[in-house]
């Protein structure tokens, strides 16, 4: 299957964003030494609630995991968005003072307005050769992050970027069963497929689609990375059948059940 990437905002508009989010004086995103913990992702796919049990450590979220890692009671200690539309700042209206938020300067001013007062770090997300040519103009030496077309890969990025080698990754479903998601969200695809591999099948997406060959591109890019991914989907399924020597799957109890 062929799918063809359009970004939900196009390069000018995500430029009125840089120019607005380099005016606010943020730190931005540091490169350091690689270390032995663990980036344990906690991402919004369905299956997020079945994995809760593995969200210990250094928990990381991105989109709308924030709020149910915090009404499990858990505490991210980081979060990550580049979606550049303001619908984002909905996911972020109970902001924590002890989670540190990675928002990339092409996100919304709504985004960064959300978290006005509390521990935000700016990131450049790589995505055209406009912007990066701007970010260069004006914050000479920044890091560009790669990591393809959704929030989960970028949030890899940015955790390579700050030393992390090893990496859980919790509810990167790129499937779904009854809703598409952990929780409530206001961009539903309403452009449902269904695929069949390995002998199951799925409900999923394009844009889904597409997370999961951004994975396996990212996993193929860093050779000496270790990834573990929990959660029951198109991905998981997909990673378990391929066997990859760097990707492991693990199933908690009411997974197997």
């Amino acid at each position: 299957m062929t799918i063809h990437f359009k970004p939900c905002l196009d390069a000018a508009a995500r430029l009125v964003n840089i120019r607005s989010s380099l005016l606010r004086g943020l730190d931005t995103l540091p490169v350091l030494p690689a270390h032995g913990r663990e980036m344990v992702l906690c991402c919004y796919g369905p299956s997020l609630a079945d994995t809760l049990e593995s969200a210990a450590g250094d928990v990381w979220s991105v989109s709308g995991a924030h709020d149910v890692l915090l009404d499990a009671g858990i505490v991210p200690r980081a979060h990550v968005e580049c979606d550049p539309r303001p619908h984002k700042a909905e996911f972020l209206r109970r902001p924590h003072k002890d989670t540190t938020y990675f928002i990339a300067s092409c996100c919304d001013p709504a985004v960064f307005d959300a978290l006005k007062g509390y521990e935000v770090v700016l990131w450049h997300s790589d995505q055209s050769d406009d912007e990066a040519a701007y970010v260069a103009s004006v914050d000479k030496g920044a890091a560009l992050v790669l990591g393809g077309t959704t929030v989960g890969t970028r949030a890899l990025s940015v955790g390579s970027a700050l030393g992390y080698r090893n990496f859980r990754v919790l509810g990167m479903d790129c499937s779904f069963r009854d809703r598409q998601h952990a929780g409530a969200h206001p961009n539903d695809d309403p452009n449902e497929i269904e695929v069949s591999v390995y002998g199951r099948s799925f409900k999923t997406t394009k844009n889904l689609i597409l997370q999961m060959q951004d994975l396996l591109r990212h996993v193929s890019d860093t050779m000496s990375y270790r990834y573990v991914l929990e959660g029951d989907g198109l991905m998981q399924h997909v990673a378990e059948n391929i066997k990859h020597s760097r990707v492991s799957v693990a199933r908690t109890e009411r997974q197997a059940a």
